[in-house]
């Protein structure tokens, strides 16, 4: 139910309510866009591991980026991701004859995750672990604490790579240009012409 009011309402941060071992809030920014290069062959078969009746926002890579902020402590594995991804509504049980969840660890490795972590703002990260002879890959959801503004923000930045920065106003934006000479202002006094003097001629300063 939490999973379909989300999606109906795309362009809201939304956050999840879940009573698992621990109740615990997971807070998800807007529905963002499809990397814009996925369209082809790839894309259209993801459409059959889709349900039919879901909301248009309930996309594949929708879906997964939801899944890795679902994780637990916003840290897990790819097993852990597609577990999250397989408890979706919009997710078919089988696919063909076979189980899905196994299809969608399979393709979450070669092309879903690839995707995500190249993608402009990732919302996920990812570190491979070395535990004496054994190798694997945690992925860590990137925006746990953040808040939802700043995913809104996130979410409508396009290709930045950061918060985009407050925009400062300078002084060049409030300054009017001055006229070349500067206006005529009546004195608010009144003001006369100094009277004229008379002339002296020479034989009356004698």
């Amino acid at each position: 139910m939490q999973e379909l009011e989300r999606f109906r309402h795309p362009n809201k941060p939304f956050t999840y309510r879940l009573n698992r071992q621990h109740k615990a809030d997971y807070t998800k920014g807007p529905v963002r866009e499809d990397p814009q290069n996925t369209k082809g062959s790839k894309l259209e078969a993801f459409s059959d591991y889709l349900t039919d009746h879901r909301p248009v926002s309930a996309s594949m890579y929708a879906l997964v980026r939801n899944a890795i902020a679902l994780l637990v402590g916003g840290q897990g594995s790819l097993h852990n991701i597609a577990g999250n991804l397989y408890q979706s509504q919009f997710i078919k049980r089988t696919f063909g004859k076979k189980a899905m969840k196994p299809q969608l660890v399979a393709d979450l490795i070669s092309y879903i995750m690839p995707k995500l972590l190249g993608e402009e703002n990732s919302g996920v990260s990812a570190i491979q672990i070395t535990d004496g002879s054994t190798e694997r890959i945690m992925y860590t959801y990137k925006f746990q604490t953040t808040s939802k503004e700043d995913l809104e923000i996130i979410a409508g930045s396009g290709k930045k790579n950061t918060l985009p920065k407050k925009k400062r106003v300078g002084r060049a934006s409030t300054v009017r240009s001055l006229p070349l000479s500067p206006p005529f202002t009546p004195s608010p006094i009144p003001t006369s012409p100094f009277p004229e003097l008379p002339v002296r001629t020479a034989e009356q300063t004698v």
